[in-house]
């Protein structure tokens, strides 16, 4: 059973930007790439997925790579391709809610992070067919 009580909110550190969640993940994960590394200001970033409509900025406009307008943080990330968002999962109001299912680029894992084995890892970034052979979809 999914510890997500939809809908479900987050936003940024100043309150400038905040959203609500209308549906569960359709996927949560730890990424190691040098980006989320980057953007996290650690050694790996925590996101779930969720369609574009599923997805409400009820305050506030972001700035590229859906960062806030005065603190910065990375809120999301979007993907035209596959029309979902990318949420970063600190943003959450409960990210105690997260539970990763499955981690990407652990070839750029830091050595001082602990990579969760206990999860489907992918080297680099896994392709759709990838995805949708371990979730159970039909590619």
């Amino acid at each position: 059973m999914s510890k997500y009580s939809v809908p479900y909110e987050g936003g940024c550190s100043c309150g400038s930007i905040r959203y609500r969640c209308l549906a569960e993940p359709t996927m949560s994960y730890h990424c190691y790439c040098r980006d989320r590394q980057r953007g996290s200001g650690s050694g790996f970033g925590s996101r779930f997925a969720l369609e574009n409509q599923l997805f409400k900025l009820l305050k506030g406009q972001t700035k590229c790579y859906g960062t806030g307008p005065a603190c910065g943080p990375d809120v999301y990330s979007e993907n035209v391709t596959v029309e979902q968002k990318f949420i970063s999962v600190a943003t959450l109001d409960d990210p105690s809610v997260f539970e990763p299912q499955v981690g990407f680029w652990v070839s750029s894992a830091q050595p001082w992070v602990k990579v969760n084995r206990e999860i489907r890892n992918f080297d680099t970034q896994p392709t759709m067919v990838e995805l949708a052979e371990h979730f159970g979809a039909e590619s």
